[in-house]
């Protein structure tokens, strides 16, 4: 019968499954190590794609507020005149013309649409984390509180505006208002003779305090642009101060 015999195996010593054990460990850090450092390059390259395209939405964001400041502070104006025009007892043919352009304004209106794209961004994938300098987050979010705060008076606005329509239709012939909007919906000046109601002292009265109302809103809303604005350059100048832009 055939003997099977057990082959011999060296039996290993302490020091060998330390040396063993050691190179294992060594092996499972170093790629922890690596895994981070590749993770910390990664988002750091994500951080300045961010932070490049935050600095242009906040220069867009700018431009536009400056467009929507100019042409809120015109309007403004323009209140003031349509008010005291609308209180004289005989307006003029040529004030009676400015009232019917003014009134018309009164109805128009142009916001600030905030390029927030890059917030957005940041919010929804967690990775507000990657703006590590403080100053910057706080400053982002302050610029978040006062968009919102922007957003508010801008309803209210809405609402005001929507309460003049009546008020409009009833002291103004309505034909007149298809002559003044041209082709590119620009709003002109009526020429010739004509009529507006207002006779009527309490019916006036209201008038001019709802437009008073949209005013005072129209002035809330700037003084937030105005917030804004300030709030965008502070931004931009903590980036440039901060990091290397393209």
């Amino acid at each position: 019968m055939e003997v099977h015999h057990h082959p011999h195996v060296e039996k290993k010593n302490f020091k060998e499954y330390f040396l063993e054990f050691l190179m294992i460990f060594l092996a499972v850090t170093l790629g922890f190590f690596a895994e981070n450092v590749r993770e910390h390059i990664a988002d750091n390259d994500k951080g300045k794609l961010y932070i490049q395209s935050l600095y242009n939405d906040m220069q867009q964001d700018s431009t536009n507020i400056k467009t929507v400041i100019a042409f809120n502070e015109r309007q403004i104006k323009m209140f003031d005149t349509l008010i005291t025009l609308i209180h004289q007892p005989s307006p003029d043919s040529n004030n009676i013309n400015k009232l019917y352009f003014f009134a018309r304004i009164t109805t128009r209106t142009f916001t600030f649409e905030p390029t927030d794209r890059t917030i957005v961004q940041l919010n929804n994938s967690g990775n507000f984390r990657l703006i590590s300098n403080i100053r910057l987050a706080d400053s982002i979010l302050d610029y978040e509180r006062q968009e919102a705060t922007y957003k508010e008076s801008i309803s209210v606005s809405s609402t005001e505006r929507y309460a003049l329509y009546p008020f409009i239709s009833t002291i103004f012939d309505a034909t007149v208002f298809t002559t003044m909007v041209d082709s590119a919906n620009h709003i002109h000046l009526p020429v010739g003779l004509h009529s507006i109601n207002i006779s009527d002292k309490k019916l006036i009265n209201q008038f001019i305090y709802y437009l008073h109302q949209v005013q005072s809103t129209r002035v809330a809303e700037t003084r937030s642009l105005q917030r804004l604005s300030k709030q965008s350059t502070e931004i931009r100048n903590l980036i440039k101060q901060n990091y290397t832009l393209q």
